[in-house]
């Protein structure tokens, strides 16, 4: 139960200093960053996780917690004077009589489509290179398809219906209930499971209704 209890102290810890960085690196000044790492409550509460791993007995995890915290702190600092070293206010960096937009949003990349076949993009930039793929060529016609449940032959509410009516043959026991009973229940049961399944877009009352 001590080894449970420490792994997962240790997980919870590891997962709010993944995030500190990103964090972080929104803050310009040095006042910030050390205001942020002594009232912040994420930071606050790895450092009593990181005591309750010293009460289990697990001092060398919690040292190396500690020790990972500081040096995410000394890091912030660091690039916040090398920021201002650079004269960096956080959306541009002078260099000389030049200055320079900085991005800081995540590069994505994007895959795209159109009648020259794939491409990669960079979201966010004019940056985009077709993609030689020739495996791909034998799925052009649903290269548009936004959604798994509806395309130009097959729409979304006989989609949810050709779903559940696989579910109610496999023995789905809340599904063969529901038909057995009045069509209220099933209608309320399709419109349940419809919400279970946000990647397939249903509207409701509209494509739940329609499959019921």
């Amino acid at each position: 139960q001590r080894e449970k209890r420490s792994a997962t102290l240790k997980a919870a810890i590891a997962r709010i200093l993944d995030g500190v960085p990103r964090r972080v690196a929104r803050l310009s000044e040095g006042e910030e960053i050390h205001a942020f790492f002594a009232s912040d409550t994420l930071v606050d509460r790895a450092r009593t996780q990181i005591e309750q791993l010293r009460e289990l007995g697990d001092a060398v995890s919690a040292d190396e917690a500690a020790a990972r915290l500081q040096a995410l702190k000394e890091a912030g600092l660091r690039d916040a004077r090398d920021r201002a070293d650079l004269g960096s206010s956080g959306n541009s960096l002078s260099l000389g009589k030049h200055r320079f937009s900085i991005e800081r949003r995540t590069l994505e990349l994007v895959l795209l489509h159109d009648q020259d076949g794939l491409a990669i993009q960079l979201a966010g930039t004019d940056f985009r290179q077709p993609l030689p793929w020739p495996e791909a060529e034998q799925y052009r016609a649903i290269w548009a398809q936004t959604l798994i449940s509806e395309n130009e032959q097959i729409y979304r509410g006989e989609y949810l219906a050709a779903e559940l009516f696989d579910s109610w043959e496999g023995g789905d026991q809340a599904l063969q209930s529901a038909l057995r009973e009045q069509p209220e229940k099933l209608a309320a049961e399709v419109a349940e499971r419809a919400q279970q399944r946000p990647a397939e877009d249903y509207q409701r009352g509209v494509h739940d209704a329609d499959a019921a």
